[in-house]
């Protein structure tokens, strides 16, 4: 017999979102050739239907930009990922290529491609 004063589930902390409007929702990109893992989180960028990668360097005028959706250990040109197109994301997890940090313009770029960005208190460990 189920016993209604014990914990059914949980819902585990995720540290990239920041709120339930607008929806997150992915689909399948294409990657650049990348022999380092890319984190869950990482912005990336490249011309629309190419491949893309981890936003490097100021968005350019036209670029597709996504967020990655899960973690990808290495990429040959061309495999498949998956990657939000839309949702509200903590800016301060999102992540980006090697020193590079993400700058105004590049959140109006996420802005214009459907991606709201807040500012997010981080968690009590």
């Amino acid at each position: 017999m189920a016993r209604l004063d014990k914990t059914v589930g949980t819902c585990a902390y995720d540290d990239i979102l920041a709120g339930t409007s607008p929806a997150a929702h992915t689909t399948t990109v294409k990657l650049s050739a990348s022999e380092a893992s890319i984190a869950r989180g990482t912005v990336l960028a490249g011309a629309p239907g190419g491949n893309l990668a981890p936003l490097a360097k100021a968005v350019a005028a036209g670029e597709a930009v996504y967020i990655l959706a899960e973690p990808v250990e290495s990429a040959e040109a061309g495999d498949a990922a998956e990657a939000y197109k839309t949702g509200c994301f903590a800016r301060n997890r999102l992540k980006c290529a090697g020193s590079y940090e993400l700058a105004a313009a590049d959140i109006e770029a996420l802005r214009q491609a459907g991606f709201i960005t807040a500012d997010a208190i981080e968690p009590e460990e």
